[in-house]
């Protein structure tokens, strides 16, 4: 973790820096005279509270403390499908499900996460508690963690091995004269009752023929909708992604939009 000092008030003078010992001290130098607001930074830093210091010229300050609340680190370890080490794959996701006391559930914003060799990663949460963790590496596949303890300023060790994505395909055509709608826009969102399911999804756009391809989705409930210009769709369709076997494909009918009195 490192400390850094900026002025509290805007000023010509760049912020100052310097890295924690193993005792978690620190020394800034070369601080100009003036008011200095000073904070840790760091992927680790989840709270602080800040110190403000007024330097008179020469003068030295001593005893900056800076009480802070470090987030947990996973050091974790990706497996492909067929339990090998996943060593540079193009893109991987990493996102953390939390469960408070009263069982309601948190989903914060996937970050992608660099794999270094033998599969290895490090991962810097920015909560505590009970969580889950899920990974989605891009045309390899996901895995999730069972729930875990996520522990202020501690580590913990995980392991993932991929499962892999399944595909769902299908046409968006003209209710009745089952005409394709080319660039029609298909998107899938995962249901939710209660745990938040481990899902990704992108929007897709559909061919010339109408045809859509929906990759790297999790086995989970989804509800499938399609926007076309000139065109409505009814209500959303449920889909129902096995674990195993292929999904049978999907035809989205779509009606002509009445004018606009």
């Amino acid at each position: 973790t490192g400390v850094s000092g900026g002025p509290a008030l805007p000023a010509p003078y760049p912020s100052i820096s310097a890295q924690t010992d193993d005792k978690g001290s620190f020394k800034l130098v070369d601080v100009p005279a003036g008011s200095w607001a000073v904070k840790p930074v760091g992927p680790r830093v989840l709270s602080f509270n800040e110190v403000r210091i007024d330097l008179q010229p020469g003068q030295r300050q001593d005893g900056a403390g800076i009480v802070m609340t470090l987030g947990a680190t996973v050091i974790g370890r990706l497996l492909g499908i067929h339990g090998q080490p996943l060593v540079a794959p193009p893109n991987v996701l990493l996102e953390v499900c939390g469960r408070s006391g009263d069982g309601k559930h948190t989903l914060a914003p996937a970050e992608q996460i660099a794999i270094y060799a033998q599969g290895q990663f490090v991962f810097n949460a920015k909560q505590v508690g009970d969580a889950q963790l899920r990974v989605f590496a891009d045309k390899e596949g996901f895995a999730a963690s069972s729930w875990v303890k996520l522990e202020e300023g501690k580590s913990l060790e995980l392991e993932f091995r991929l499962r892999p994505f399944q595909r769902i395909v299908g046409w968006v055509v003209e209710t009745g004269t089952h005409r394709p709608l080319a660039g029609a826009v298909v998107k899938v969102d995962p249901v939710t009752s209660g745990e938040p399911p481990v899902a990704w999804t992108a929007d897709r756009l559909c061919d010339n023929e109408g045809r859509f391809a929906l990759e790297s989705l999790a086995p989970a409930q989804y509800t499938l909708s399609a926007t076309a210009n000139g065109f409505t769709l009814s209500k959303p369709i449920l889909l129902s992604v096995p674990e195993q076997g292929t999904p049978p494909e999907v035809t989205v009918e779509m009606e002509r939009a009445a004018p606009a009195k």
